[in-house]
């Protein structure tokens, strides 16, 4: 069995920022990228936190050091403007299908949302552009997070 000590320092390498966000998350977690200046995506990341029972998911603010950071260590690239980003189990989910896996991994009702998934992808990433193409313009934006419990502010990484 190899040993995972450094054989220069004789200590354990340190494990990355990406690696310690995804082992506190489990197999089932994800981190959610969210444009904290709109008010669409303030709103869709509050329902996700009161929904999500388990504590699946944690939110980073998508023009951050902490979400720059993390992007970096998972040489996952910039996401596309506009868009909510779901880091999931190794892979990085945009668009239409962001929501989509949140809700079924957050159980019923929310998962009834998975018929969405027989919409073809084009179709479904159309709308969410063509939303999130005009999101100030029809939701406004915000320079402030809404009041969160303690509980809530703890799923949410800032920096």
């Amino acid at each position: 069995m190899a040993s995972t000590k450094n054989s220069s320092t004789g200590s354990r390498p340190q494990a990355t920022f990406a690696e310690a966000v995804s082992r506190a998350l489990g197999p089932h977690g994800g981190v959610l990228l969210i444009d904290a200046e709109c008010v669409l995506c303030n709103r869709f990341a509050r329902t996700v936190i009161r929904a999500d029972r388990e504590g699946l998911f944690v939110l980073i603010p998508n023009h951050s050091e902490t979400s720059a950071r993390l992007l970096a260590e998972t040489r996952i690239p910039e996401p596309p403007t506009g868009t909510i980003v779901l880091l999931k189990g190794g892979r990085s989910y945009t668009y239409s299908d962001v929501s989509l896996n949140v809700w079924a991994d957050l159980g019923f009702p929310w998962s009834l949302t998975k018929i969405g998934f027989l919409i073809p992808c084009a179709l479904r990433n159309f709308v969410y552009k063509l939303v999130a193409d005009n999101r100030y313009r029809l939701f406004g934006k915000t320079t402030a997070c809404g009041l969160l419990s303690p509980e809530e502010r703890r799923r949410v990484l800032m920096g």
